[in-house]
C-alpha cells in the first residue's frame, strides 16, 4: 500500500466565476493544468474528482486518476466522499483545483511532516502573516492531510461543509504546519482573481 496520495476536488460549479474557471488561463496555461502539475511534482499518486463522465478534464489531464462524483451538485462533502472511496493509500491530502499558486515545495513540506508523524495526524497548513490585523490568528489553508483511520468517516460526509465538522470533532489529531506560501489560501472565485498574484 502506498503511503500517501492527493485528492484534488474539481467538481464545483463555480457560480461566482460565471464560467468553468478550471479552464481559464494564467500565463498561457489552464488553471487545472497548473494545479495538477504542482501536485504531480510532489505526489506519485493524484486523484481528481470531477462532476460527470464527459468532463473536459478527462482529456486535458494526464498521469492522474479521474473519478466521477455524480452528486457533486449537493456540495463539497459529496465530492470528498467520492474522492476518498477505495483510495489505495494509508494517508490522503485533500486539495482544491482552483488554487494554482500553491508551491510544490510547500506540498513536500506537508508530506514530510505527515511522514514524521507516522501518518497518524491531520496535517493543516496555516499561513504565517506579518500583518498586525491577522498575525494573531493566521488563516488555515489547503491541502489538508487525513490518516487512513478517518477515511470511513469521510465517506459519510454530506452537504457543502466539506470536512469542517470532521476537523472540529478531531481537533486532538490536528498538527499545524505554518508556511509563508500564500498559495495555501489564495483561490480563484471571480475573473478578477486571475490577475491578482499572491504576495
Amino acid at each position: 500500500m502506498p503511503d500517501c496520495g492527493a485528492i484534488l476536488l474539481a467538481a464545483g460549479i463555480g457560480r461566482r466565476f460565471g464560467a468553468d474557471k478550471r479552464l481559464q488561463e494564467i500565463n498561457g496555461r489552464k488553471i487545472a493544468q497548473i494545479t495538477t502539475a504542482t501536485y504531480l511534482a510532489a505526489f506519485a499518486h493524484v486523484r481528481v474528482v470531477v462532476r460527470h463522465a464527459s468532463d473536459p478534464l478527462h482529456d486535458l489531464l494526464t498521469n492522474v486518476e479521474i473519478v466521477v462524483a455524480p452528486d457533486a451538485e449537493q456540495g463539497m462533502g459529496h465530492s470528498l466522499r467520492r474522492g476518498i472511496q477505495d483510495v489505495p493509500w494509508r494517508y490522503a491530502f485533500v486539495g482544491l483545483m482552483d488554487m494554482p499558486w500553491l508551491q510544490a515545495g510547500t506540498l513536500q513540506t506537508l508530506i514530510a511532516r505527515a511522514r514524521s508523524e507516522r501518518w497518524s495526524r491531520i496535517i493543516r497548513p496555516r499561513l504565517q502573516t506579518t500583518e498586525s490585523t491577522s498575525a494573531a490568528n493566521p488563516p488555515w489553508g489547503h491541502p489538508i492531510g487525513f490518516p487512513q483511520e478517518l477515511f470511513a468517516a469521510m465517506q459519510l460526509l454530506q452537504g457543502d461543509a466539506g470536512a469542517r465538522q470532521l476537523l472540529r470533532s478531531h481537533q486532538h489529531l490536528v498538527t499545524e504546519v505554518t508556511t509563508d506560501d500564500s498559495g495555501v489560501i489564495k483561490d480563484i472565485d471571480t475573473p478578477a482573481d486571475l490577475h491578482e498574484q499572491p504576495t
